[in-house]
């Protein structure tokens, strides 16, 4: 939100990584300052938001909600830009 404080991350390293169907992933796990944790998707190849082009690099975060392992929130991740490539 725009209204909101700047939030500070503490980053903690590669903790999973994939190839698949031109695209390169790196797995980050961060936390923040109230101790929530976070993955950010690194990832190099085919753009997620554009499948039509090829990106150097690109990244994105989210909270792991749902407490899954790294291999198993970064397959979702990959399944989920799978449904987008299809649509």
């Amino acid at each position: 939100m725009l209204d909101e404080e700047p939030m500070h991350y503490k980053v903690h390293g590669v903790v999973a990584e994939h190839t698949d169907d031109g695209r390169r992933f790196w797995l980050h796990r961060a936390s923040d300052e109230v101790g929530r944790e976070w993955y950010v998707v690194v990832g190099s190849g085919r753009s997620p938001f554009k499948p039509s082009m090829k990106m150097r690099g690109w990244m994105y975060g989210k909270e792991n909600d749902l407490n899954l392992t790294p291999d198993h929130f970064l397959r979702e991740e990959i399944g989920e830009q799978h449904v987008a490539d299809a649509g």
